[in-house]
């Protein structure tokens, strides 16, 4: 089902804009986590976020990443990927400092946090799946098709 749902959510973010750009290409992608058999979105509200940190905190979760490709108004490509990542056990004065510091972070990332500040914060352990997942747009290959439909 999660993996069905972020496939859906990113044919239709490409289909969303189909008409205003019929002939170029358009990348729709989207990226969702799981922990529990609970799915996460991006938290609407600083206590969501805080909640979904707390949630997590010494726990595994999975992120599933997507994108859909339509070229000249014509499915042409999607792929999803996911990767497995240990969150570690932190307290919730720790939660409590990031959020104050990254609340707009906490509110722009599935999970609550991003990967990218994980060397300031020391918040996840990558169990398995690269780094193009867990940015949320599996691209590699995409691009490798349309680099050999340029030969």
């Amino acid at each position: 089902m999660p993996k069905k749902l972020v496939e859906i959510l990113s044919k239709k973010k490409a289909e969303s804009v189909l008409k205003e750009y019929p002939n170029e290409i358009i990348i729709g992608s989207d990226q969702i986590l799981i922990c529990k058999n609970k799915i996460f979105d991006k938290a609407l509200t600083i206590k969501q976020a805080k909640e979904n940190l707390y949630f997590l905190s010494g726990k595994e979760h999975e992120l599933l990443s997507s994108i859909y490709v339509i070229k000249k108004g014509k499915y042409f490509f999607h792929e999803t990927k996911k990767a497995r990542i240990f969150f570690k056990e932190k307290t919730e004065k720790e939660i409590n400092e990031y959020i104050t510091k990254n609340n707009k972070t906490a509110l722009l990332t599935v999970g609550a946090y991003k990967i990218e500040e994980n060397k300031k914060f020391n918040f996840v352990k990558i169990l398995s799946g690269d780094k193009e997942v867990i940015l949320g747009i599996p691209i590699k290959n995409f691009l490798k098709k349309m680099y050999k439909e340029k030969k």
